[in-house]
């Protein structure tokens, strides 16, 4: 591993650093790209249910409930009288670590801030004052990371009358222990609701916790392994009484994001925005109150002037103009504000002058940083100015806060943390270089996965001989072109393929890496139904033997192109694939192929076995009239298939089927088949059961190659190849696995919108739905996603649901798509 891995001290200082910040803000733009058409897919399927009778309701809506039963209560509710309050919870956390929380007692928690959170936060916007002789902690990211969050507590104290604290969002999601950080805050609210406020971040989002860990979610993933899926959608619910900001001592705002679009609004103006409709507003909502609400959670400082575009996909960058009028408007002296980890491997950083401060307390974040956590501490001098002071600290686990809670209060744990330092020993600091480096390269794993069919094509572009090897130079440009140039892709190939990182690139060897493998094997019939559906298609269309080459060979030049192939699977065919799974299909056909294609005929061989591969592969394929045949059938092919053919340009299959067509009409007749295969010589060797073969049973072998699809009484080209095709020297018997790899790399790059779309359906949140519902979300899916062309085609979305629906008649979809 390089040095410069572990000893990283900027955000600068390794293409490890560089290219973690870059990945974070890639994950959040394609995770607003795909809520968009998460939102797409609900939509249509609401549409659905509100055209026809629907089974289902939107678990989005049960919070309308929740919310307006308790805004009606014109007395504050009694807080609840919990197993553990805030204080207790404290010290059983730091004794115990996230051990013996209950089902019953989460549930508890989370009904107590349903029932005390809308009346105590009734607004977005939260008026918090200094208190005399007493302090407001601001804190900043917590992602997860329990030991941040404890040290924190055990440095400035608990939540009281005199020491309030705001949690400036994104509790949940990227870290184990979001769960215990929100219970901890909850349970000191519902203690004394008027000593602690959380914020909301965007990530107090249910479709961002969808996404895994190394996606910037698993919260739901966490809190559904805990505690169980339906007290989520109770965390949900508590997101959506959760306020938008705080304003302290009408002199500071505090914001998880930063400031809206358009003209600075006012503080009046930011109360009135409907904070409990959603977590968080779709990035593509029309509102402007709710573009208001979207940007607070999702905006960022920039250098430059007014407003720009938010490479995250959401939110905007707003330059120091905006907000001095934002600040000036409202009388307001500075913002804090939260979202990003600080450059500098520090825990703030100062923008606008210092009229914006980030903060970020998660230290050592994810695991893989090196970076210190911080805190703001607002306190006021005698003339009732707010000032700030900026605290940094740095925890490696929740294990190493024992000296310091075992120190007294005050100066003298204090003393204590000065001493431990919290800072990393050189050993810790190779274990998170190495999983800082793991980690990266999973995440840029995920970006070549989600991208490979268009890098498929890009290397085969830069490939016209089609050796499978380019030069490296070509490998980083094909890169960059389908990627983007933000990655560093040159130091990343050294870990994949090393050695590669100067010399030629073998792409092929270098895209095997990249596979979606489905967890269990019950799920992988449906692939070889799919490639003999083009196959039936072709034997479909009963075409003589001149004909049958003229469909694979157009412009007549005995020459099968790639181009030709992909028009014929996706266009003539009636569809049988899209474009995309017949290019896919395409590069197993033709590998190792040199010039512009293949001969005809040996296309035709080479497309046979791979269908005969896949025949026999599916399960579900009908009884075929060869069984029990097969020794005999293969005996009477190698009389006939075992000479040169008359003409260079055929195969052997070819010549035997035109030799054996006395009528020269297309076809073989059962009497002509059954002439020509006993004036072979060998005929006499050949044995059927142990017994020479005789003309009735060669008569009856004809009239079941006859009927072996068409039933028509002849045998045409096709039908002939599926019976006496021989494996060529390439051995291809993986083209079934090239579309299934096509579809399966559409499914994994739109499986939020298919997990939304069947959680739709699955009011109990059992993890399954009918199939026809399945179906149904595949349907809406492939009409938001696949435009202009759709990429899973009607007989594939049947042959799938098939093929992975359970004895019972439902889908477990959950299983299917984690």
């Amino acid at each position: 591993m390089p040095k410069e891995v572990l000893h990283s001290t900027g955000s600068g200082g390794s293409w490890v650093a560089r290219c973690a910040r870059l990945l974070e803000t890639r994950s959040e733009a394609d995770f607003i790209q795909k809520r968009v058409i998460s939102a797409q897919v609900r939509a249509h399927l609401n549409y659905l249910r509100d055209t026809r009778t629907s089974k289902f309701a939107p678990k989005a809506r049960r919070l309308t409930r929740v919310a307006s039963c308790a805004s009606h209560r014109k007395l504050p509710p009694e807080p609840p009288s919990l197993k553990w309050d805030g204080s207790t919870l404290f010290q059983h956390l730091l004794k115990h670590g996230p051990t013996d929380i209950t089902s019953d007692y989460v549930e508890e928690v989370l009904d107590g801030v349903l029932e005390s959170a809308a009346q105590r936060w009734p607004k977005p916007i939260v008026q918090v004052a200094v208190p005399t002789d007493g302090r407001v902690v601001v804190v900043g990211d917590t992602h997860g990371q329990l030991q941040d969050v404890l040290l924190i507590l055990l440095r400035y104290g608990m939540p009281s009358p005199k020491n309030i604290y705001i949690f400036n969002g994104d509790v949940a999601d990227r870290g184990p222990n979001s769960c215990e950080i929100f219970l901890l805050i909850f349970a000191f609210f519902l203690q004394d609701p008027n000593c602690i406020i959380l914020n909301r971040g965007n990530h107090e989002d249910e479709y961002m916790n969808f996404r895994t860990a190394d996606e910037g979610g698993g919260f739901y993933d966490e809190c559904v392994t805990k505690f169980g899926e339906p007290l989520f959608w109770k965390f949900v619910d508590c997101y959506r009484v959760l306020p938008l900001a705080a304003v302290v001592h009408d002199q500071v705002f505090v914001v998880h994001g930063g400031l809206p679009r358009g003209a600075a609004p006012s503080l009046a103006y930011l109360s009135t925005i409907r904070h409990r409709s959603v977590s968080c507003p779709a990035p593509d909502v029309e509102s402007v109150q709710d573009q208001v609400f979207l940007d607070l959670l999702w905006s960022d400082p920039a250098v430059s002037p007014g407003f720009s575009q938010n490479p995250r996909g959401a939110g905007m960058l707003f330059g120091a103009d905006i907000t001095k009028a934002f600040l000036r408007k409202n009388n307001l002296r500075w913002m804090i504000r939260s979202h990003e980890l600080p450059y500098g491997d520090r825990g703030w950083m100062e923008h606008h002058l210092g009229l914006v401060f980030t903060l970020f307390s998660a230290s050592n974040y994810s695991g893989y940083e090196l970076n210190w956590g911080a805190v703001a501490l607002l306190t006021c001098d005698a003339s009732g100015m707010v000032q700030q002071t900026l605290r940094e600290h740095n925890v490696p686990s929740l294990e190493s806060l024992g000296p310091v809670a075992d120190a007294s209060e005050g100066k003298e744990r204090e003393d204590v943390c000065l001493k431990l330092g919290f800072s990393w020993i050189d050993g810790a600091r190779v274990a998170v270089g190495t999983r800082r480096v793991e980690l990266t390269l999973r995440q840029l794993a995920g970006v070549v996965l989600e991208h490979k069919p268009q890098l498929w094509q890009q290397f085969i572009h830069n490939d016209p001989e089609h050796t499978g090897v380019i030069p490296h130079s070509l490998w980083l440009d094909s890169m960059i072109s389908v990627c983007g140039d933000d990655l560093p892709w040159d130091a990343a190939i050294e870990h994949w393929l090393p050695g590669s990182d100067a010399g030629p690139v073998d792409y092929q060897k270098f895209l095997s890496k990249f596979k979606i493998v489905l967890s269990q094997e019950k799920w992988c019939g449906w692939k070889s139904l799919v490639l003999t559906d083009v196959y039936h298609e072709l034997l479909r269309r009963s075409a003589t033997f001149s004909e049958t080459l003229n469909i694979l060979d157009p412009n007549r030049d005995g020459i099968v192109s790639v181009d030709e192939f992909v028009e014929l699977i996706s266009v003539t065919m009636g569809g049988c694939l899209s474009r995309p799974q017949a290019e896919s299909l395409s590069r197993t056909i033709f590998t190792h192929v040199d010039g512009a294609g293949l001969r005809v005929n040996d296309f035709l061989s080479r497309f046979t076995i791979a269908f005969l591969h896949s025949k026999n592969m599916s399960a579900n394929e009908g009884r075929n009239p060869l069984s029990g045949l097969e020794p005999t059938i293969e005996q009477i092919g190698k009389i006939l298939i075992c000479g040169k053919s008359k003409h260079a340009e055929e195969s052997m299959l070819s010549s035997a089927f035109k030799m054996s067509d006395d009528s020269k009409d297309g076809f073989l007749q059962i009497d002509e088949f059954v002439r020509h295969v006993k004036a072979q010589p060998g005929f006499h060797n050949i044995r059927h059961e142990g017994r020479p073969l005789d003309d009735e049973t060669l008569a009856s072998i004809a009239e079941a190659l006859a009927n072996s699809y068409s039933h028509d009484g002849s045998i045409s080209l096709l039908e002939f190849a599926q019976a006496f095709a021989v494996v060529d020297s390439s051995g291809l018997t993986d083209l079934a696995d090239d579309v299934q790899e096509s579809i399966l790399i559409f499914l994994y790059r739109h499986r939020h919108a298919l997990l939304s779309g069947c959680e739709e359906y699955d009011q109990d949140s059992r993890g399954r739905i009918a199939k026809e519902d399945f179906r149904q979300v595949l349907d809406a899916v492939n009409l938001v996603a696949a435009k202009p062309e759709k990429h899973l085609l009607r007989q594939q979305r049947d042959c799938l649901v098939e093929s992975i629906t359970e004895d019972d008649g439902n889908v477990e979809y959950k299983a299917f798509l984690g």
